[in-house]
């Protein structure tokens, strides 16, 4: 049996990962970037859990909006420098919580991540949201959870 060549090797290689085919993670998991299910506690209870971890974490709290609550601190240094321009100021980082009634007296809560020039000013405002996943988001989520006692 002849040797068989490099170039037949990457034929074969490319061969198998076209019939082994991929796939790709469900886009509604990767829109947000935490989220986290807490059970059998009241809307009030995990209003006021989301707000001790955030508070804690160095974020303000300026406004809340029924089922949303919105956070926010000066982003680092960095993504000012990334997301930012010289005329409007620093970056804020702004985290979006909003909570979901589930079945079986669960609720789902929801945090989505963005960074803004001019926070206060809605007319100037400029916010660019951050898709996907977010560690230090779902980090902060489990801390709600544990406050609750569901982790």
């Amino acid at each position: 049996m002849p040797p068989v060549s490099h170039y037949q090797t990457w034929l074969l290689l490319a061969g198998a990962l076209l019939c082994a085919g991929c796939r790709s993670t469900p886009t509604e998991e990767t829109s947000h970037a935490a989220t986290v299910l807490i059970n059998h506690h009241t809307e009030e209870q995990i209003e006021t859990a989301t707000k001790a971890v955030f508070t804690s974490h160095g974020y303000e709290s300026p406004h809340q909006e029924g089922e949303i609550q919105v956070f926010q601190k000066k982003a680092p240094f960095m993504r000012s420098l990334e997301y930012g321009d010289w005329y409007a100021g620093v970056v804020w980082e702004r985290i979006t919580v909003r909570r979901e009634q589930g079945d079986n007296d669960s609720t789902k809560i929801i945090c989505d991540r963005s960074l803004v020039q001019e926070p206060s000013d809605p007319l100037f405002q400029q916010e660019h949201k951050m898709m996907g996943l977010n560690k230090h988001c779902q980090t902060m989520l489990e801390e709600v959870a544990r406050r609750l006692g569901d982790r």
